[in-house]
């Protein structure tokens, strides 16, 4: 990395020759909260490389089908300058979930070339322990020693069959190659922004379909700060059949629920089975305050319930939430920092109620999550890092 300007060393001065479909992408993860991504960054050679508008595309890594398309990622260039670095900026910074692998890409039918290093991220390479820049974390090929945790695909990304980025994952590689496509994150989060616990997160990793018939599901949080209820966000899997009929917010120490969080009938933003859905509060006027524990919570209280919940075990002890989760003023505690009896509770019963009963089948969370906005706005202090 050139510590004088930020940017890693100039990408190569001559494309290589190639016609047709071409995709091309970067494997990445942030290892801490609360980090922004802003924009991509994409080399174009002094020669044989088309420099028209360019898409990019935001992925999350999924072993099961490649990849889902994360919202907000999505933006195209303006027209591109040869033989330099070009920043395309989001409209709007999204943020990323801690520990979560992510592809940039961008795509386009080449009509010349594109750029290529080959032999830059296997055993013996120079990026063959990956790349670590703060937060940010480029992951190795797989001979190397830093690879996609999800076993999915290696380093140095691309793909000839489409040429839409936002179609299609690269998904293939070749020869550890860097295709010299790059990303910029900050820990400088836009003005007015809310949060959530589970951010640019289509698809919650390690889930399993849950047995749960009636039970009141809860994930407990507590703010540094008060802020406005927005809205609260349930991941209904593929399988799901029904989704949730009643929701709110529960405070731990007296077991009641937050005047003006329970909803008995919430009109939630999608249909079963179709991901994360939410209902919205932003017109209720409710306020969390800072400093108490709550328990942001769902239930499934139909006649005879069928599918509907999803679970990943271990999370709140040897996962991703196993030292914990925060977001902006939210923080989720782990297992063993968690209220008596622990983070993973639930509630048997078709009422909703309190969740009050450990689940003993592994610290697993449930997938419920709470969106607020800060009363008073802040701004953490910013840095900017690039990959590669």
């Amino acid at each position: 990395m050139d510590g004088a300007n930020g940017r890693p060393g100039n990408g190569p001065s001559t494309a290589v020759s190639y016609s047709g479909n071409f995709l091309a992408g970067a494997a990445f993860e942030v290892t801490a909260d609360n980090i922004w991504f802003e924009g991509y960054w994409w080399w174009v050679c002094d020669s044989g490389q088309q420099a028209g508008a360019q898409p990019f595309a935001l992925w999350q890594v999924d072993k099961t089908n490649n990849g889902v398309l994360v919202d907000g990622g999505t933006v195209t260039s303006g027209a591109l300058t040869s033989g330099t670095w070009n920043y395309t900026a989001l409209p709007t910074p999204i943020q990323l979930s801690r520990s979560i692998p992510y592809v940039v890409a961008t795509g386009y039918v080449s009509t010349s070339g594109f750029p290529n290093t080959n032999n830059e991220f296997g055993a013996g390479d120079t990026y063959s322990a990956g790349i670590v820049n703060g937060p940010l974390t480029g992951y190795s090929d797989t001979s190397g020693s830093m690879p996609v945790p999800s076993n999915w695909a290696a380093q140095g990304l691309f793909a000839t069959t489409h040429s839409d980025p936002t179609a299609h994952i690269p998904d293939n590689s070749f020869e550890s190659g860097n295709f010299w496509i790059d990303l910029q994150v900050s820990t400088t989060a836009p003005s007015s922004t809310s949060y959530r616990l589970w951010p640019s997160l289509p698809n919650p990793p390690g889930r399993i379909t849950d047995s749960a018939a009636n039970f009141t599901l809860g994930t407990e949080f507590s703010l540094s700060e008060s802020c406005a209820l927005d809205r609260i966000w349930f991941y209904s899997p593929p399988e799901a059949s029904e989704l949730p009929t009643e929701c709110g917010i529960w405070i731990i120490s007296s077991e009641s629920l937050v005047a003006g969080s329970d909803n008995s009938s919430p009109a939630w933003s999608g249909a079963a089975g179709s991901g994360w859905v939410s209902c919205d509060y932003t017109s209720a006027g409710v306020t969390l305050a800072a400093g108490t524990k709550y328990k942001v919570a769902v239930v499934n209280g139909a006649a005879n319930p069928s599918a509907w919940n999803s679970a990943t075990l271990d999370y709140w002890s040897t996962g991703t939430g196993g030292s914990g989760i925060s977001s902006g003023p939210i923080s989720a505690p782990n297992e063993a920092g968690a209220s008596s009896p622990g983070q993973s509770t639930y509630n048997a019963g078709a009422a909703f109620a309190y969740p009050e009963t450990y689940d003993t089948g592994g610290a697993p969370t449930y997938w419920v999550d709470v969106e607020v906005t800060p009363s008073s706005a802040t701004a953490p202090g910013a840095f900017l890092t690039f990959f590669p």
